[in-house]
């Protein structure tokens, strides 16, 4: 195992300063014209889902709070993917389709038919929110992705830039907890010396609710197989950063220009959004839906 991270970091360094492609073309709109005007004072039901190996307090602790300022009439509702919190004694499917259906059993009943539902779906939820939308297009009116990457239409090396893969194949193998949530934490923001404070609380929830190595295994080849084909009739929000060391940003301009998604990018914050950026996060969820009040 040893002797392939040294291969792999030494691959890495072939490519660290290999130049990227052009920018795709930034003439983006920024608010997509909405079929489904929606606006945050509004009754709606707000869904907010983690991605790879996080469960709902991740979000922090304070979120509930913050939802209610920006959206003061909302419902909040929280999910989990299969394999971690609150299902952590559920196996994470080996394929995304899988987690649409186990989710939708499990939270369809939160769905409004007043057609004011709100998902917001981080990284590897993301993906999987995409194909929710996608086999059930009634179910979500608003989706809101943050810092998700489609295979397919972002290359191999934008969904993952190469520098970080030792790091993401370290975190695959440390057994750690303490060691595995540092390396994640140090990956998702681009303030660890501010955000420190924040490691033991993501080792008490792994130690109170654990993700087993088979789960997180799973979940990781969920996402990095899944290739999204379908189309989404809900209106679509993509939120991404030009600091994202995991993913790059270039790959939030192709998605906004292929699927015709309403595009925001934070200037600052790492890949997790909601760690560093989370009052930007729903400011500009909270702007998105009032654009369509003018």
């Amino acid at each position: 195992m040893k002797i392939s991270l040294i291969v792999l970091f030494l691959f890495s360094l072939v490519f660290f300063f290999t130049p990227s492609e052009k920018p795709a073309n930034r003439e983006i709109s920024s608010y997509i014209p909405s079929k489904y005007p929606i606006s945050s004072d509004e009754n709606i039901n707000i869904f907010l889902v983690m991605g790879l190996t996080r469960e709902k307090r991740h979000w922090g602790k304070d979120v509930s709070k913050k939802i209610k300022k920006f959206f003061p009439n909302s419902n909040l509702i929280f999910m989990d993917l299969p394999g971690a919190g609150e299902l952590n004694e559920i196996n994470s499917p080996e394929t995304v389709p899988e987690y649409v259906e186990i989710m939708r059993e499990k939270y369809k009943a939160n769905v409004s038919d007043s057609g004011k539902n709100i998902v917001i779906a981080t990284s590897l939820s993301g993906l999987i929110i995409s194909d929710w939308a996608y086999r059930y297009p009634e179910d979500f009116q608003k989706i809101v992705l943050v810092s998700t990457a489609y295979k397919g239409t972002c290359g191999l090396f934008e969904r993952a830039k190469i520098g970080v893969l030792p790091k993401l194949i370290e975190i695959y193998l440390q057994k750690n907890i303490e060691k595995r949530e540092k390396k994640i934490l140090s990956i998702n923001t681009n303030n660890f010396p501010e955000k420190k404070y924040l490691l033991d609380e993501y080792v008490e929830i792994q130690k109170s609710r654990p993700m087993s190595a088979e789960n997180i295994k799973n979940q990781t080849f969920a996402g990095k197989n899944y290739v999204f084909e379908g189309d989404i009739q809900s209106d679509v929000l993509l939120l991404g950063s030009k600091k994202d060391r995991l993913v790059d940003f270039n790959c939030y301009y192709k998605m906004a220009k292929e699927y015709n998604f309403s595009l925001s990018l934070n200037e600052s914050s790492g890949h997790g959004i909601p760690i560093d950026a989370q009052d930007w996060l729903f400011l500009e969820v909270q702007k998105w839906l009032d654009s369509n009040k003018r």
